[in-house]
């Protein structure tokens, strides 16, 4: 393996350098890591708290549903109020 590659270095072509993935930072502190770890299994909170957190987020998709169709609606009756007005300008002449 050695004589081939002595032989052949010419021919082969290397790719340009490669980080590794920890270069540039800081390293992590290790307990840091230990807790970031446990939150992302565990989640962050209790049984409760996750529940409440999650009827909240429930709440939030529900009353942005409302408002999306409440201001539809209203647009809708805006753009029905502009073409009334624009026939009623037209209608006398």
């Amino acid at each position: 393996m050695y004589e081939l590659l002595l032989r052949r270095w010419g021919e082969i072509s290397f790719g340009p350098a490669v980080e590794g993935e920890g270069a540039g930072r800081p390293a992590r502190s290790p307990k840091r890591m230990r807790r970031e770890a446990r939150d992302q299994k565990h989640g962050v909170g209790t049984k409760a708290q996750q529940a409440i957190q999650l009827q909240r987020e429930q709440q939030k998709e529900a009353r942005l549903q409302r408002r999306r169709r409440r201001d539809r609606a209203e647009e809708a009756r805006m753009f029905r109020l502009r073409q009334e007005k624009r026939r009623e300008k037209h209608k006398g002449r």
